[in-house]
């Protein structure tokens, strides 16, 4: 899959859809700093994946109104641009023809630290990042943000074009210490599919989590940490607020990283509930050990860049197994792969089945609602006008014979009338419902 990646930063999106198998041909951000972590980065792991290819796309075709064909160069793969300039973006990622745009836009607004800020050109990045989807119409669409985003103007606005533009979409706010990182920083990510239904994805991302936290220990190993009684080993965290505290237990995964998190602990810093008496004897992480807690691998080249820019690299950037993750889910989905789910046949519909059918009859439609189980998943809970139509749209579909359809359709019915047969009648799995 060909990705444009916008607000891409120093890489960690990118890196992660790499690593799952995706392709980045561009990725756009107006820092500088931070496009050559990226570049240098991203670019070595798909050299290490064997995916840099000599007809590398340097120029397009365009055709002018007089009907005249046209070459116009394109950016080389990393480009240093304002975002906020769509008449000079958009055309360019419109002939790149993108499966995926990805990104993050800017969300200090959104931000709880910052949650009395009117919305400005920051919080334009997120319109702007949906009118640049709506236009290109890739595919895919995969957004990064913080929660809070979903209670703002711009999210609002950004959702309207969405819709207009006919886009499914799948909204979790996903914990990556679930998702291989020790940091509990919790992210709204929302996925795109053109023409699909909402959460489609859902299950794929729900699968994906572990079932416990990834904590400090988990990375950084059995050394690390002062041990103190029964507190057991601890560490310094710059706290991002004033009444937060900077004494960290190791067995825990780090809080969400912020630009003041790598700091060691002010001369004049002010005890808080649950610190140790003297912080300053708290072991730091260095640079590579927040790099790791952070989810970069251990061979990340931060090339040199200072104490604030790496502050504010690593605090804005998407953990790459986080973003590892939402690609493999993305391209599970593209292949027609279904979740990794074993799903129980519903009891009220076997029961109901048995009422009406026997023999080779009860076998076919056990059979047919199994199939549909595979394919739609839970969204078999759905109408039938509805789940006939996810079915004709599901890639599969093409491969099924007319009879093979016509039992699915069958089954999709018969499902129908079994629920609203309950329902009228108040049985189970309907009888405490109103």
């Amino acid at each position: 899959m060909r990705v444009v990646e916008l607000f891409c930063g120093a890489g960690g999106m990118g890196y992660g859809l790499t690593k799952a198998g995706m392709t980045i041909k561009r990725a756009y951000d107006n820092w500088p700093e931070a496009l050559n972590v990226h570049k240098f980065n991203v670019r070595k792991l798909h050299k290490k994946l064997h995916r840099i290819r000599l007809d590398e796309l340097n120029e397009a075709t365009v055709v002018l109104d007089s009907g005249e064909m046209k070459m116009i160069p394109l950016p080389s793969r990393t480009v240093l641009r304002d975002l906020s300039d769509l008449t000079l973006v958009v055309p360019e990622i419109i002939q790149l023809r993108p499966d995926v745009i990805a990104g993050g836009p800017p969300c200090q607004e959104f931000s709880k630290a910052n949650r009395y800020a009117k919305e400005s050109l920051r919080a334009a990045g997120t319109v702007g990042f949906a009118i640049t989807v709506g236009l290109a119409k890739p595919r895919y669409f995969i957004m990064e943000n913080v929660p809070s985003i979903l209670k703002s103007d711009a999210y609002t606005r950004a959702m309207v074009i969405f819709r207009k533009a006919e886009y499914g979409i799948t909204e979790r706010v996903l914990d990556a210490s679930l998702y291989g990182a020790a940091t509990a920083r919790k992210r709204l990510i929302m996925v795109g599919c053109l023409g699909e239904d909402d959460d489609f994805l859902g299950e794929h991302l729900d699968v994906a989590a572990a079932k416990s936290q990834l904590t400090v220990k988990d990375v950084l190993g059995l050394r690390f940490g002062r041990k103190y009684g029964k507190r057991g080993k601890l560490y310094w965290f710059g706290p991002p607020g004033a009444g937060s505290q900077g004494t960290r237990s190791v067995e825990r995964p780090a809080p969400t990283m912020t630009h003041t998190a790598p700091n060691r602990p002010p001369k004049n810093y002010q005890l808080h509930r649950n610190d140790v008496k003297n912080v300053h004897k708290l072991p730091v992480p260095t640079r590579k050990q927040w790099s790791l807690i952070q989810g970069f691998p251990p061979d990340w080249n931060w090339r040199g860049i200072g104490i604030a820019n790496f502050n504010q690299m690593l605090a804005n950037s998407v953990p790459p197994p986080l973003a590892e993750t939402i690609g493999r889910a993305v391209l599970a989905h593209s292949r027609s792969e279904p979740p990794n789910i074993r799903r129980a046949f519903p009891a009220h519909f076997r029961k109901w089945l048995d009422e009406r059918f026997s023999g080779k009859d009860l076998e076919d439609r056990i059979s047919s609602f199994r199939t549909l189980q595979q394919m739609l998943g839970s969204r078999i809970e759905n109408s039938a006008h509805r789940v006939i139509k996810l079915l004709e749209r599901h890639p599969a579909a093409a491969l099924l014979s007319t009879r093979e359809k016509s039992k699915l359709t069958d089954i999709i019915r018969l499902y129908d009338e079994c629920t609203l047969d309950c329902i009228a009648l108040s049985l189970p799995p309907y009888d405490k419902r109103q």
